[in-house]
Order: C-alpha cells, then sequence, then structure tokens
C-alpha cells in the first residue's frame, strides 16, 4: 500500500522481518500471548486469518511470514505452511459461512488465488519471506501480474 507507513521494525533478537504494530504496541510480554494460532488449532478451532489491514500491512507474503516463523518469544505459536495457507483459504471461507464458494479450487467456486515465484511448500520455512506474487486471480480473471 503506497503511503502506508508500518510501525514495526526488524526483530531485534533476529534481524527478521518487520515487527507487528501489535507488538510494538503491547510489549513483548503481551505479544508473547497475541496470536496464540497453534493453541487454538491444538484445541479443534478453524482457523480463520486475514491481512487486518490497517493494523497489519496487506501483504500476504509477509503474513504466511509471519505465521510460519514467529516472534522469538512466541515460536511455541507457529503454524507450517500448510496449516497457514489453510486457514488464509477454507478457514476464512468457513468463518464467513462462504465455504460453499470460496476457499479451495473446485469446480463451481470462485477462482480467486495468487501465483507465487516459487513452490512454497518447497522452501525452508525462513526463505517464505523471500517469495514473490507474479499474478494474482479474482474470480477466474487475471487482475494483477508482477512486471519482470
Amino acid at each position: 500500500m503506497d503511503g502506508f507507513e508500518h510501525p514495526g521494525g526488524p526483530w531485534p533478537e533476529t534481524g527478521g522481518p518487520p515487527v507487528s504494530p501489535t507488538a510494538t504496541l503491547g510489549g513483548p510480554e503481551r505479544y508473547r500471548w497475541s496470536y496464540p494460532f497453534k493453541t487454538m488449532l491444538d484445541a479443534g478451532i478453524t482457523l480463520a486469518m486475514g491481512s487486518d489491514c490497517p493494523v497489519e500491512r496487506l501483504d500476504p507474503v509477509e503474513l504466511i511470514d509471519r505465521a510460519v516463523n514467529r516472534e522469538p518469544r512466541s515460536l511455541h505459536e507457529r503454524l507450517s505452511v500448510e496449516e497457514t495457507l489453510r486457514a488464509y483459504s477454507r478457514g476464512s471461507a468457513y468463518a464467513g459461512f462462504a465455504e460453499d464458494v470460496l476457499g479451495s479450487l473446485e469446480p463451481g467456486k470462485l477462482a480467486d488465488f495468487v501465483v507465487l515465484s516459487t513452490d512454497i511448500f518447497a522452501v525452508r520455512p525462513k526463505d517464505v519471506a523471500d517469495i514473490k506474487i507474479e499474478a494474482t486471480v479474482v474470480g477466474g480473471e487475471m487482475r494483477d501480474r508482477s512486471s519482470k
């Protein structure tokens, strides 16, 4: 998003991805208990994930990276790439009572997806942040294609 200034900075302990504004505003001790994704998943709760923009940046790869590579104080809540993508797709469709038309690529459903620069399941978790979005398809129609 042009003109959006993200209040987070790099994680001091690792030099990793930008810190969530939640971590910056809530402090390190409270952030440890923020976004308890793994705890909820292990309890049988269907996870529904989204951008939460403007609280978080509207960058799906960054948000997937944050779920897979948590801040050092909350590593116990990290998810696998598969768990994260399921939460962003099927989980969000379920939460919106729209799993009959959204959430998976099947005949009769809306085809909303992105084309990534590499197979997200083939990279090491620490390399997820390096993946680029090559194209965006909404309702089965190409909406955006990156310029190489």
